[in-house]
């Protein structure tokens, strides 16, 4: 089948493998800043100011970059706190912060590919192999192949190129500017929501994880579309194995 990929082996057996609710199993009451926040030192910022210089001595296109190349452990030390955050705590982390200020975009673009690697291996952000992109409001109307994140439309829950060819293990993204109000986060905690289904709705929950297949994008030549699946769900929305959770797009 043409622009389909079959994710059928990736899901779980409703009744087996259940996770409990843990420390990824939270509500927001229960957690604070200090759950997800990983504080740059006074070190790690030194290495930054030594990443950018090296950069600039010895160019190189950015999707080149590796953390190899550079003597960084205090940098390796605060991703690997992330990391552990994103496995085994809360599931999501945010480094405070890279000094976006103070170089200029380009070259903190080169840092932050060249740190992500520490999170595991970089790849493609769309079906055309991008690799990294903006998110911004192009002026674009959102709509037929174009991404919401270039425009200004609200985003709902989604899970970030869940219809990839290798689904990352994690999303980051870098932030350049703060919201200029509101800046209410809608993260979530998919163990808590499955659970949540399970107790209170079960059939609901067993229909979620049920074996599916992810229907052609906008970007896959040759789509077959079935309306009814994608009116429901493109994926799992969530698999849970050796002691990691993959999150899927969420289409409820």
């Amino acid at each position: 089948m043409d622009g389909v990929i079959d994710l059928t082996n990736e899901a779980v057996d409703p009744a087996k493998g259940i996770p409990t609710v843990g420390e990824e199993g939270w509500l927001a009451k229960d957690v604070k800043a200090e759950d997800w926040t990983v504080t740059l030192s006074a070190d790690a910022l030194a290495e930054i100011e030594q990443l950018v210089v090296s950069m600039r001595d010895n160019p190189l296109p950015t999707i080149l970059r590796r953390p190899e190349q550079f003597d960084i452990p205090h940098l390796q030390k605060a991703y690997e706190k992330a990391r552990a955050i994103c496995d085994s705590g809360v599931g999501f982390a945010v480094i405070d912060r890279l000094p976006v200020d103070d170089f200029p975009i380009a070259e903190m673009v080169d840092v932050y590919w060249t740190l992500g690697h520490f999170m595991g291996p970089n790849v493609a952000q769309k079906w055309d192999g991008t690799m990294i992109y903006d998110v911004t409001d192009t002026g674009k109307k959102y709509g037929y192949g174009v991404r919401g994140s270039a425009t200004n439309v609200e985003l709902v829950f989604h899970t970030d190129n869940a219809f990839g060819v290798r689904v990352p293990d994690y999303v980051g993204l870098m932030c350049k500017y703060p919201a200029k109000q509101g800046g209410l986060s809608r993260f979530c905690s998919s163990i808590r929501c499955i659970v949540e289904w399970r107790q209170n709705i079960p059939k609901r929950s067993n229909a979620s994880m049920n074996r599916c297949i992810l229907i052609g994008r906008p970007n896959m030549p040759k789509v077959r579309r079935r309306p009814r699946l994608l009116r429901f769900s493109l994926g799992p929305t969530v698999n849970y194995g050796v002691g990691r959770t993959a999150h899927w797009y969420a289409g409820l």
